[in-house]
């Protein structure tokens, strides 16, 4: 019987592949897209120009990154919930689509940034 952990990771690689071949990225570019658009969260939450040592901190915490792609995940479902409303989309136009909504919910989204004031709540007393 598989885990609640294992369930979950197989959920969030079979929502993952069903969206890159949506939109017609590989999974290379597809991760390079989570990591850039995590920087781009991070810079947004704690500019590197005024924060260097916290953006740093941020940057390699494994436990952010977890927490980031989960949001992304969620961020995924949404999209694929409503490109089903697409019919015949040509996949670059998929694909526009896919980078303003996860853009959208995954940089600048208020619920998101809501979401990062518990994630940090959490590690207050730990670092």
């Amino acid at each position: 019987m598989k885990t609640l952990v294992e369930t979950a990771r197989e959920q969030h690689t079979l929502t993952h592949l069903e969206v890159i071949n949506q939109i017609g990225i590989d999974w290379l570019n597809s991760n390079k897209m989570v990591f850039e658009s995590g920087v781009i969260f991070i810079n947004e939450m704690l500019p590197e120009d005024k924060y260097p040592e916290e953006f740093k901190l941020l940057a390699y915490d494994k436990r952010f990154w977890n927490w980031y792609k989960n949001e992304w995940y969620f961020a995924q479902k949404s999209w694929l919930e409503k490109a089903k409303t697409f019919t015949n989309l040509p996949q670059k136009m998929a694909y526009e689509l896919y980078i303003k909504h996860i853009h959208f919910r995954c940089v600048l989204s208020m619920k998101l940034n809501d979401s990062f004031d518990q994630f940090i709540g959490l590690l207050k007393p730990k670092i």
